[in-house]
C-alpha cells in the first residue's frame, strides 16, 4: 500500500458517515441496475428484486468487504475495542478507581523520583554543546609551602589537589593554550549585600570573565550579557541579574535593564536578564552561594573586597582564587592537552615551585564538565538510586497486586468470555481486547501519576534544598519525563495485563457456558497469583523493613544530645563588611544592635557568635598548652562569640564561669572550652586557670576562665569535637566582618523576626538579615537527607502494606469463588466449617511464608546497602525485621473476610451446577 492509499483510507475513516452513505447509495444502484435487467427480462417487479439480490449477493458482506477495502480495519476495530473497554471499565467503578490510584502511586512514585534522577545526575547544563565542556583542576605531590590557596584537598593517595589559580596563569592558560577552544574564568562570591528598588537582600553572586556566557553559549531574556569589553577595570560596572531576582526584586520589569543596583553598597548598571533555566556551572550552587543572583566582571573583585583596609593584590599578585572551565577542541586527545596545560602551568608558577621542590612539578586535570559540578551530585547519587529502586519496588508490587484482582476479575468473566469466543471470536482478538483494558487502567494512572508526581517533585526539592545543598534548578515535565512515564505506563501493562489476559482466554468454551456458579478451580490454576502474591509480600517486607530502619535512625538522630537548648531560638545572619565597615565601625554596630534586640518585646535574650550550632562549618587553630612544643599543636574549632552566649543557647556550665560583658578587648585574653576540649588538651587535671597559647599566634597568651558541656557545631552524626569559644572583641585575626545573632524568646520564636528587622534597618536600611530561621529549623535542615529518606520510604512501604492487604483479601475471594463447588463437595461428605477454614487460611500462610522466605535475604541484603546512610543502626538488626514482619503479618487478617464467606457456604446451592 503507497503512501496515497494511505491518506485515501485515512481520510475515509474520518469521514466515515460520509463514506458509508456513499457506499449504500452504490449498493442500491448496482441492485436497482440489476433488477432493471431482469424486468426488461420480463419478469415481474418483486421478483426482479428478489433474483437481483440473489445474484448481487449478500449486501452485508459486500459491505464488509467494501469497508476492508477501503478503511483502515485495525484502527477501526481498535477503537471498538477501546470504547468496549471504556463500558466494560465503567461498570465497575469500585474496581477501576481502586486500579488507577494503586497505578497512579506507582507511576507518579517514579516519574517523581526520576524526574529528580534525570536532573541531578543524568542532565548535562543547558548550554551550548555542553559534552565539549571540561573543568581545569591541578595536583602536585603536596600543597606547594606558600601557596595561598582555597578550594583545596588532599586525596586517598596522599596528593594535593585544586580547582583554582591565579589570575595571572589563568590568562596564561587562556592565551597560550591549544588544545581549548575556549578558556574561562569564574569566582563565586557569598552574602552579597544587594540593594535594589530600595530594598536590601541578601543575594549570592559570581565574578566572571568576559568570555563566560559567549563560551557556555548563554544569553540573556532582557539586555546583553557580560563581555569581552568589561574584563577591564573601567568596564567592570555592569551587572547580569538572574531571571529569579528580577521575578523578585523587580516584579519582572523590562526597565529593570538600565538600573543602578548596590552590590556590597558598590553601584553596578544592570545590563541583562538570565534565562530561566539557567543556573550557572552547578546545579547546587556553591559552599556560601546558593544561588547566582548576581554576575559581575571578574575585574570588579576589587571592589568588592571586604577587608578595604587590607587590599590584596587578587589580578598581580601569587593568589590562587581563579577557577576555570574550558571547550575541548574537536579531535584533541584529552591526555595530549592535560600536558600542554601541565606545561603552561609549570611555567607560570616558577616561584611557587622553587619554594619547595618535593611538592613536585604540577599536573593539570581535565574532568568532563558537561553536567556541571559535581557537588549535589557526589551527596545525593547513592541515595537518588536507592530511592529509584525503592519506587521501582513498589510499581512491581502494583503490578503483581493488580494482575491478582484481574484474575480474580477473570473468573467473574468466563462465561462472558466463553460466549465470544463460542461465537466464533479469536483468542488472539479476545487477548487484545483484555490488554486495551488493561491500558486503559495504565493511560488513567499515568494521567493521574503525573499530577502526583508534579507534586512530590516540589516536596523532594523542597526537602533537598533545606539540606546543606542550595538547589538553584527547576524540575518542569519535558519531553524526556513524558517519554518515561509513557514508558512505564506501557510496561506496567504488560506486567499486570498479559498474564491475565492469556490465562482467562485458555479456558475450555463448554465448562463456561454452564451455569452461573464458579466452577472447581484446579489447585494449579492458584499457583500464578500464589506466585504474584508471595513477590507482594517478599516487596513489602523489604520497603517495611527499609522504612522501619530510616525511621529509628531519624528517631536516634533527633534524640541525640544536642548539648544546647533549641526551642525558642531564632538565628540570623549580618554581613556589615560587604558593606564597607571596618573594624570600629562593626564592633560598634554589634554592641549597640545587641542592646537593642534584647530591648524587643518577647525576648528574654540576646547574643552574637561566628558559628551557630549545627551549622555544618568551623573555624580552625592550633593550641599549644604548656609543653606542648609542636609547630602545629592541637586541633581546635573557634567560636567567636558574645556576651551570654552560653546563657542564651543554655549550654550548661560545668567549671567556672562564661564569657561575660568584662571580656572586652583590652581585658586579659580569656576563653572558655568544651569537655571534650579539657580532655584533650588538661586530661585530667582542672583546665580553669590554666594558658595556652595559638600556634599561628605563639605570642598570644589565653587563660581558660569555664568549661562548659559539649555542644553540637557540626553534623549531628559526628562526634563532639575539641571547641573554644573566645569573646568576638579578643579575635586575633582581625574582626568579624560576618556574624550570627541567637535571640532566645518567651513565645512563638517567628513572632520576633519582623522585629528584628526593624532593629537592624534603624542602623542601617542597607544591611539584610542573612539565613532568618528559628534553631528548631536549622536542625530540620542538618536531617534533610535521612527526613527525605524516612518520608519517603516510609510512604511506599505504608503503599506496599495497603497493597499486599487489597492482594491477599483479592488472592482468598479468587480462590473461594473459583472452589465453591470443591467446598460444597467436602462439607456435603461431613468437613466441618473449622476444617474449611484451615484449608482456606493454611493456603494463605503457605503463600505468605514463601513471601517471608523470600524477602528476609534481600531484607538483609538492603540493611547492608543502606548502612551507610543510618545512624545507630547495624546491618544485622532484628527488631526492624520482626515489626517488619509482624506488618506483614497483620496484613494476612485482609484474608479473614472472605475465609470467613468460605465457612458460610451453602452446600446444596454449591452443587447445583449443572
Amino acid at each position: 500500500m503507497g503512501f496515497h492509499d494511505f491518506r485515501l483510507r485515512l481520510r475515509a475513516l474520518r469521514s466515515r458517515r460520509r463514506a458509508e452513505r456513499d457506499l449504500d447509495d452504490e449498493l442500491k444502484f448496482h441492485l436497482e441496475m440489476e433488477a432493471r435487467k431482469k424486468r426488461i427480462e420480463g419478469l415481474p417487479d418483486a421478483e426482479a428484486r428478489l433474483q437481483a439480490k440473489a445474484e448481487f449477493g449478500g449486501v452485508a458482506q459486500v459491505r464488509e468487504e467494501c469497508r476492508d477495502i477501503r478503511g483502515l480495519t485495525f484502527l477501526e476495530n481498535l477503537g471498538r475495542d477501546i470504547r468496549y473497554g471504556w463500558r466494560v471499565l465503567s461498570k465497575t467503578p469500585v474496581f477501576t478507581a481502586v486500579a488507577v490510584l494503586s497505578l497512579a502511586m506507582g507511576i507518579g512514585g517514579n516519574t517523581a523520583i526520576f524526574s529528580l534522577v534525570d536532573t541531578v545526575l543524568l542532565r548535562m547544563l543547558p548550554v551550548r554543546s555542553p559534552e565539549q565542556l571540561v573543568v581545569l583542576k591541578w595536583s602536585a605531590n603536596r600543597a606547594p609551602r606558600g601557596l595561598s590557596t582555597s578550594f583545596s584537598f588532599n586525596d586517598g593517595e596522599g596528593r594535593f589537589r585544586t580547582n583554582v589559580f591565579s589570575w595571572t596563569i589563568f590568562s596564561g592558560l587562556r592565551a597560550r593554550n591549544q588544545s581549548l577552544a575556549e578558556v574561562f574564568a569564574y569566582s563565586p562570591l557569598s552574602r552579597l549585600n544587594v540593594t535594589a528598588n530600595g530594598e536590601a537582600r541578601m543575594a549570592g553572586g559570581m565574578l566572571v570573565s568576559g568570555n563566560y556566557f559567549s563560551s557556555l553559549g548563554v544569553g540573556t531574556v532582557l539586555g546583553r550579557p557580560i563581555v569581552d569589553d568589561n574584563d577591564t577595570v573601567d568596564g567592570a560596572s555592569a551587572a547580569v541579574i538572574s531571571y529569579r531576582f528580577w521575578e523578585r526584586a523587580f516584579g519582572l520589569d523590562p526597565a529593570a535593564i538600565g538600573k543602578t543596583i548596590y552590590v556590597n553598597r558598590v553601584p553596578f548598571t544592570v545590563a541583562g536578564v538570565t534565562p530561566r533555566a539557567y543556573f550557572g556551572v552547578s546545579a547546587s550552587g556553591f559552599a556560601l552561594t546558593p544561588e547566582i543572583d548576581i554576575t559581575v566582571p571578574i575585574r570588579a573583585r576589587d571592589r568588592l573586597e571586604w577587608n578595604a583596609q587590607h587590599p590584596i593584590e587578587w589580578f598581580t599578585g601569587d593568589i590562587f582564587w581563579v577557577q576555570a572551565m574550558g571547550r575541548l577542541k574537536p579531535g584533541v586527545d584529552p591526555r595530549a592537552a592535560q600536558a600542554e596545560l601541565s606545561a603552561i602551568l609549570a611555567a607560570g608558577m616558577p616561584a611557587v615551585v622553587a619554594r619547595d621542590q618535593r611538592a613536585g612539578v604540577p599536573h593539570v586535570e581535565l574532568i568532563p564538565g558537561g553536567q556541571g559540578l559535581d557537588f549535589l551530585r557526589k551527596d545525593f547519587h547513592e541515595p537518588l538510586l536507592i530511592l529509584m529502586a525503592v519506587a521501582g519496588m513498589v510499581l512491581l508490587m502494583t503490578c503483581a497486586n493488580l494482575a491478582g484482582m484481574l484474575l480474580a476479575r477473570a473468573t467473574a468473566r468466563r462465561k462472558e468470555i466463553a460466549v465470544r469466543l463460542a461465537l466464533g471470536a479469536g483468542r488472539l482478538r479476545l487477548v487484545r481486547q483484555l490488554l486495551i483494558e488493561g491500558a486503559l487502567l495504565s493511560a488513567g494512572g499515568a494521567v493521574a501519576g503525573l499530577v502526583l508526581a508534579n507534586w512530590g517533585v516540589r516536596a523532594l526539592l523542597a526537602i533537598l534544598a533545606t539540606g546543606f545543598h542550595a538547589v538553584a534548578f527547576e524540575v518542569r515535565p519535558d519531553a524526556r519525563i513524558l517519554a518515561f512515564t509513557a514508558g512505564i505506563s506501557l510496561l506496567t501493562t504488560v506486567l499486570f495485563a498479559l498474564a491475565p489476559a492469556l490465562g482467562a482466554t485458555r479456558q475450555d468454551v463448554a465448562s463456561g457456558l454452564k451455569a452461573d456458579t464458579p466452577l472447581t478451580a484446579a489447585s494449579h490454576r492458584f499457583r500464578p497469583v500464589r506466585a504474584l502474591l508471595a513477590v507482594q509480600i517478599a516487596v513489602a517486607l523489604v520497603l517495611l523493613v527499609g522504612a522501619t530502619l530510616f525511621t529509628r535512625s531519624l528517631a536516634n538522630l533527633r534524640s541525640i544530645p544536642l548539648g544546647f537548648n533549641p526551642q525558642k531560638l531564632v538565628l540570623f545572619g549580618l554581613t556589615p563588611g560587604a558593606n564597607g565597615y571596618d573594624e570600629v565601625r562593626g564592633n560598634q554596630l554589634y554592641t549597640n544592635l545587641l542592646d537593642r534586640l534584647k530591648r524587643i518585646p518577647g525576648v528574654t535574650g540576646a547574643t552574637l557568635s561566628a558559628q551557630t550550632p549545627l551549622s555544618g562549618w568551623s573555624s580552625n587553630d592550633g593550641i599549644r598548652v604548656a609543653g606542648d612544643d609542636s609547630p602545629r599543636g592541637r586541633n581546635a574549632d573557634l567560636n567567636f562569640v558574645g556576651p551570654s552566649l552560653l546563657e542564651v543557647l543554655q549550654i550548661p556550665l560545668v567549671l567556672g564561669r562564661s564569657i561575660d560583658q568584662r571580656d572586652t578587648a583590652t581585658a586579659p585574653k580569656v576563653a572558655v572550652v568544651s569537655e571534650t576540649a579539657a580532655r584533650e588538651y588538661f586530661g585530667g587535671s582542672s583546665p580553669v586557670g590554666q594558658k595556652f597559647r595559638w600556634a599561628s599566634q605563639p605570642d598570644w597568651e589565653v587563660e581558660v576562665v569555664g568549661v562548659v558541656k559539649d555542644a553540637k557545631y557540626d553534623r549531628l552524626k559526628n562526634a563532639p569535637t575539641e571547641v573554644v569559644y573566645i569573646p568576638y572583641t579578643q579575635r586575633y585575626r582581625g574582626w568579624l566582618e560576618a556574624m550570627n545573632f541567637e535571640l532566645r524568646t518567651a513565645g512563638d520564636p517567628a513572632a520576633v523576626i519582623a522585629a528584628a528587622r526593624s532593629a537592624v534597618r534603624e542602623f542601617d536600611r542597607m544591611l539584610p538579615l542573612v539565613d532568618v530561621k528559628t534553631m528548631e529549623g536549622q536542625i530540620d535542615e542538618a536531617l534533610a537527607q535521612q527526613r527525605l529518606f524516612a518520608s519517603l520510604v516510609s510512604l511506599f512501604g505504608t503503599i506496599t502494606l495497603l497493597l499486599a492487604c487489597v492482594g491477599l483479601y483479592g488472592l482468598v475471594s479468587y480462590s473461594v469463588a473459583s472452589r465453591t463447588r470443591e467446598i460444597g463437595v467436602r462439607m456435603a461428605l461431613g468437613a466441618d466449617r473449622l476444617a474449611v477454614l484451615r484449608m482456606v487460611a493454611g493456603q494463605v500462610a503457605v503463600t505468605t511464608a514463601l513471601g517471608l522466605l523470600a524477602g528476609i535475604p534481600a531484607t538483609r541484603a538492603l540493611t547492608r546497602l543502606v548502612e551507610s546512610q543510618l545512624y545507630g543502626i547495624h546491618a544485622g538488626d532484628m527488631l526492624s525485621l520482626a515489626m517488619a514482619a509482624a506488618a506483614v503479618l497483620v496484613a494476612m487478617l485482609a484474608a479473614f473476610l472472605p475465609a470467613r464467606r468460605a465457612m458460610r457456604i451453602d452446600p446444596v446451592r454449591a452443587l447445583r451446577w449443572e
